[in-house]
This record gives structure tokens, C-alpha cells and sequence, in this order.
């Protein structure tokens, strides 16, 4: 589903799924439910505490949404009662985008490798990731020589 201004990618679920939330939680979700759907979870409530999952961020594809949805309703939750969401959604978004990463020793196959690296060129800062951390790094010549003992 392509994003509304504003929003993320989503992909559809076949099937949906349930999640059913403490009723501090439910209350935070059925007052956040567009500002969920703005960063990919398309809820739908399907009782008092219930909810049934429509779709999910795409950014989360191969991962667990269900888990990443129960961090980002717990992170909304912290901010209160009434929180503005829209001076909070940066935050989402790189908990998003984190979840969303490549691991650490995952092996990538060479075609996902090209792919990601020309999804990193089409980022505003693809230098740094969300948290400020190095995502490129330049290793001249003369470094390897210094890493190999040949100078």
C-alpha cells in the first residue's frame, strides 16, 4: 500500500492478526489509532482490550510486528494521557527503522547486498543511521597496509 504525506509504506495481512492489550494499553491504542496507522499499523478494534492487526509497517517485513507493535504502544504509553504524537513521532520512527535493520553477522546474499546499498543512496544522511552511528566508513590504502603489519 503506498504512504499517505506523512505516513510509512504498509503491507497487508491476508489474515489478520489479534493482539489483546492491558486496558492501560488499550485505552493509549484506541486514542493513538491514526497516529498508529501513520507509521504502518492499520488496527482495528475488536473488543474492549482487542484488536485486530490489518497491516504492518513494510519497513518490519521478515521481522516480528506483533512485538514491535507491543514496543511502540509501551513507548506511547510512557509519554501519558493526551501525549502529541506528532512532536513524538520521530522517536517511532527510528524504533521502526531499527527493528526493521539488518543485524549484525547476518549474511547477505550479493543481489540483497546491491539492493541495500542503493536504498542507502536514496537516504537524506546515508552516512549515519537514526541513532547518529557511522553506517559508512572509509578504509584507505594505506590503513589496510597498517591492518596487514606492512607498514
Amino acid at each position: 500500500m503506498r504512504p499517505t504525506s506523512g505516513s510509512c509504506w504498509r503491507q497487508g495481512l491476508l489474515l489478520p492478526e489479534v493482539i489483546e492489550l492491558t486496558p492501560a494499553e488499550a485505552e493509549i491504542t484506541e486514542e493513538h489509532l491514526s497516529d498508529l496507522a501513520r507509521v504502518g499499523f492499520e488496527l482495528e478494534p475488536a473488543g474492549v482490550r482487542t484488536f485486530w492487526i490489518r497491516s504492518t509497517p513494510q519497513i518490519l517485513e521478515g521481522e516480528e510486528p506483533l512485538k514491535a507493535l507491543r514496543e511502540m504502544i509501551k513507548e506511547i504509553a510512557s509519554w501519558g494521557k493526551g501525549a502529541d504524537l506528532d512532536r513524538s513521532f520521530d522517536p517511532l520512527l527510528k524504533m521502526m527503522a531499527c527493528r526493521g535493520a539488518i543485524q549484525a553477522n547476518r549474511p547477505l546474499g550479493r543481489e540483497e547486498a546491491r539492493a541495500l546499498l542503493a536504498d542507502l543512496q536514496k537516504c537524506r544522511f546515508p552516512s549515519h543511521c537514526p541513532h547518529g552511528r557511522p553506517t559508512l566508513l572509509k578504509i584507505t590504502h594505506s590503513d589496510l597496509e597498517k591492518m596487514f603489519g606492512r607498514k
